[in-house]
């Protein structure tokens, strides 16, 4: 079978807080969730074929996730069941200030093989893009693993995609997680970072400062997501910027998976992923457009895999978005 995408990390069940009581007493709701997941997720609703690599506990919540996983239609053949360790849980939450924030409960301390090369490199083969993010960097394991699939697969000239998606909770170093992320970025294709990330770990320079020394390097395409604002993005050729339509957000949990998703997908059906140094501004421009509205779609829903658009309901919200653009 032929991958459009695929990824590799360990897919993790959110509790998504839905109302607080007070400070301390909260409702939450259970979502298929975790970064590689709500990406690929994304990419099957534009109309992609994934398949994920990783690890689930052998539990309820990782059979729930093999499920989900399914249903949204990215191939599970390289998931595994371990009985080793359980199922990683994270909770989605609000501060006082209304920010979000993160709590994450996963096993440390047991090893896990999240890719196992002779059983699972046809996977990798088959792909045309290897995306991974920074959460399956963060034990000596499970970046073993991570970086060897990657490394396989720059050297089938497969395109490389990063999203930093830091998390600091789950590091128990910040400063060797800085370093680790810094590299991967220097060693992709394609980056993306939040605005919180770029100003971590960019901060003496502008977006476009960010964008020209990746792009010097082994950058192809980078972008900067901007939360309601919509996203920054750069080739060696295209520089802009799309504003989001405006959306009532309740929830922007895994909004920034769903831009990314659809980005890698829509790379894919516009064969970008072949040749962003001579892709054209328009073009460029109605892939990041499409792929900025539905991720805005997902600020509207509750949860993460779950609230993922698929293309028709991005291509309306684009037609509103251009509606409101031209009535103002």
């Amino acid at each position: 079978m032929s991958y459009s995408i695929i990824s590799i990390g360990e897919p993790v069940i959110d509790f998504v807080e839905i109302c607080g009581y007070d400070r301390f007493k909260k409702a939450y709701v259970s979502n298929a969730g975790g970064g590689a997941a709500n990406v690929l997720a994304a990419a099957a609703a534009m109309g992609g074929k994934p398949a994920m690599i990783g690890r689930v506990g052998d539990d309820i919540f990782g059979e729930y996730l093999i499920s989900s996983l399914r249903r949204a239609g990215i191939d599970t053949a390289g998931i595994k069941r371990d009985a080793s360790k359980p199922t990683g849980i994270g909770f989605v939450y609000h501060r006082d200030n209304g920010e979000r924030d993160f709590l994450f409960y996963r096993d440390r301390t047991t090893n896990v093989t999240l890719y196992d090369h002779e059983a699972e490199k046809s996977i990798v083969e088959d792909c045309r893009i290897y995306h991974y993010t920074s959460v399956s960097l963060t034990s000596p394991s499970l970046r073993a693993d991570t970086l060897a699939a990657r490394d396989y697969a720059r050297s089938l000239g497969k395109t490389v995609s990063f999203d930093a998606n830091y998390r600091p909770g789950l590091w128990e170093d910040a400063r060797e997680a800085h370093k680790i992320i810094m590299d991967c970025i220097r060693h992709a294709d394609v980056v993306k970072l939040s605005e919180e990330e770029f100003e971590a770990f960019f901060s003496a320079e502008s977006m476009e400062g960010c964008a020209g020394k990746l792009l010097a390097g082994n950058a192809k395409f980078v972008a900067i997501s901007l939360g309601g604002r919509g996203c920054f993005y750069a080739t060696r050729k295209v520089t802009g910027e799309h504003t989001a339509p405006r959306v009532n957000a309740i929830d922007t949990t895994g909004c920034g998976d769903a831009l990314m998703g659809a980005l890698l997908q829509l790379f894919c059906d516009e064969s970008i992923v072949d040749r962003f140094d001579c892709v054209e501004s328009n073009v460029l421009g109605k892939v990041v457009s499409l792929a900025v509205c539905a991720a805005s779609i997902c600020a509207e829903r509750l949860g993460s895999m779950e609230c993922i658009a698929n293309r028709e309901e991005a291509l309306e919200s684009l037609r509103l978005r251009d509606s409101q653009s031209r009535e103002r």
